[in-house]
């Protein structure tokens, strides 16, 4: 028992630091988005795949994940680039939702850096930084006071 006891710690802190890795990766990409400009775009496509994973690592995180791949254009003083974002679904309804409301043609806003007007994104989000932080936090948490009432016995 003392053993398995050891490998959910393990468990725990390691839950807790790739959720807080996470969170730090998804806050840092967001500080660094957060000097670009808006400009008004077009999508031109909208899809819907399955994706394949390089590893077996990142097949069993996301085994059933589906990715929505909006493509999208727009102009920046007179030059036109294109991009496209790619969001991870686990819940089939919510990425067709996703696809369904980015129709070829609509307009959309995208984000753009002023030194490399071709790299864009068009939804820079932080909703990601606190749901990961969360997590850590509570797995951190649960790690640290099983290892106080063990400290205890």
């Amino acid at each position: 028992m003392p053993q398995m006891r050891g490998w959910a710690i393990i468990s725990l802190f390691a839950g807790a630091g790739l959720n807080l890795a996470v969170a730090a990766f998804n806050y840092w990409k967001h500080r660094i988005h957060t000097g670009w400009l808006r400009v008004t775009g077009n999508i031109e496509s909208s899809d819907l795949r399955n994706d394949q994973k390089d590893s077996y690592l990142l097949e069993m995180l996301q085994r059933d994940a589906l990715v929505a791949e909006v493509g999208y254009s727009y102009s920046v003083g007179g030059s036109y680039y294109s991009g496209y974002n790619d969001v991870v679904f686990r819940d089939e309804a919510e990425a067709l939702n996703y696809v369904n409301q980015h129709h070829k043609g609509d307009c959309v806003c995208v984000y753009y850096d002023r030194r490399h007007p071709e790299r864009s994104m068009i939804e820079p989000g932080t909703g990601a930084v606190r749901k990961y932080l969360l997590a850590g936090l509570v797995f951190f948490s649960i790690a640290f006071f099983v290892v106080l009432s063990d400290g205890n016995r």
